[in-house]
Parts: C-alpha cells; sequence; structure tokens
C-alpha cells in the first residue's frame, strides 16, 4: 500500500521526470478530467486522476460497471496515453 502512494504521488514528487514530462503529465491528467466533466455521472462521482509518464492511474468509486468502462475508455482516448491502469472500484448498493 506505502508503494502504491508513492508511485501515484506522480514524477513532480520524486522529481524524476524533466519539465516536459511533468508538463505532458499535468497536461493529460487535465484533458482526462475535462473528458469526464462531459458525462454527470462521472463527474458527480469521485474518480481521482493520476498521470505519471504518460500512464493514467484511475481511483476511486463509481456507481455501475458502465461508468468504470466509460471512465477507462475516455482516459485511454486522450491523446499522449500510453496506458490506462484502472483501480476504480464499483459500488453494488441498490437503488
Amino acid at each position: 500500500m506505502f508503494f502504491s502512494c508513492l508511485l501515484l504521488g506522480g514524477c513532480a514528487s520524486f522529481r524524476t521526470c524533466q519539465d516536459q514530462t511533468c508538463t505532458a503529465d499535468r497536461a493529460i491528467s487535465s484533458e482526462v478530467g475535462s473528458q469526464f466533466a462531459r458525462y454527470p455521472s462521472l463527474s458527480a462521482n469521485t474518480v481521482r486522476i493520476q498521470t505519471l509518464r504518460r500512464v493514467v492511474y484511475l481511483t476511486g468509486t463509481v456507481d455501475t460497471d458502465v461508468e468504470r468502462l466509460l471512465a477507462v475508455s475516455l482516459a485511454g482516448d486522450v491523446q499522449g496515453v500510453t496506458r490506462v491502469v484502472d483501480s476504480i472500484v464499483v459500488n453494488n448498493v441498490p437503488r
């Protein structure tokens, strides 16, 4: 768990990236967030977006598996993303 927290802290935390890489990672995270904002079901849920070396890490919760798949798909379609790591949890609480 400790390693996961460190990893998800981003490249800036480790000072292991060049300025271009960190700038690209911030731009990717921002664009993924913009894509999520287009879908009320995603923007109303808590999905954390972090990018490290062009790999997008998604954590948090959504209400349905469709929302989870949509989040992963949207993130993967952003220019510059090389991979998406999906750690989103689906709430299994009936409405």
